[in-house]
């Protein structure tokens, strides 16, 4: 069996987005872009069909359920069996165009993890959720509002406005240690 690194394949993906993108119309183009199964790549090109479905696949294949969360995620990759909340919540909202229940799990296993004092775990993985370091790159109250404003799931913003508010709490607690209102990575 033939394993994509993350970065092989998020160039692919973006390759033949750019591709879907300038094979069709945009006025053609769904709004919002809800699919599924996904939405159909039509092309005479024999190589970019067979990737566009070996793409699919592979993100079929990444979507699983993980260690105390209940619902399937898309996860980081073929080698790497989890998430990182400093990008699982991003590749969650762009994979919401696909599935956006998946899209919402990306962001509910770190706020269904999270613990009583509002830190959210830095990643779950198969077997297990590591609480050792901050991982995050793009603010999960970020990706949680687009993703609402996207699909209008009310029950989905009131979950994510309460979490992200306790690890904004946690922050400032445990991350602001000169009280300068700003979060310090040490």
């Amino acid at each position: 069996m033939n394993h994509a690194t993350r970065r092989s394949f998020l160039a692919r993906g973006a390759a033949f987005a750019v591709a879907t993108l300038a094979l069709s119309k945009p006025s053609a183009w769904p709004k919002p872009l809800l699919a599924t199964p996904a939405p159909e790549f039509d092309t005479d090109d024999a190589t970019l069909r067979t990737a566009y479905r070996a793409a699919l696949a592979c993100l079929e294949q990444n979507t699983v359920t993980l260690a105390g969360f209940p619902d399937p995620v898309l996860i980081e990759g073929s080698v790497y069996r989890g998430v990182w909340l400093e990008c699982a919540p991003q590749e969650g909202l762009v994979y919401s165009l696909f599935n956006p229940a998946v899209g919402i799990a990306n962001h509910r296993v770190f706020f269904d993890l999270q613990r009583e004092d509002g830190y959210l775990p830095c990643c779950v993985q198969m077997d297990f959720r590591a609480a050792s370091q901050i991982q995050m790159v793009v603010p999960i109250a970020a990706t949680a509002y687009e993703l609402f404003q996207r699909h209008g799931n009310e029950r989905f913003l009131d979950i994510a406005y309460g979490a992200s508010a306790r690890w904004d709490g946690w922050l400032m607690r445990y991350r602001n240690t000169r009280a300068t209102g700003l979060c310090e990575g040490f």
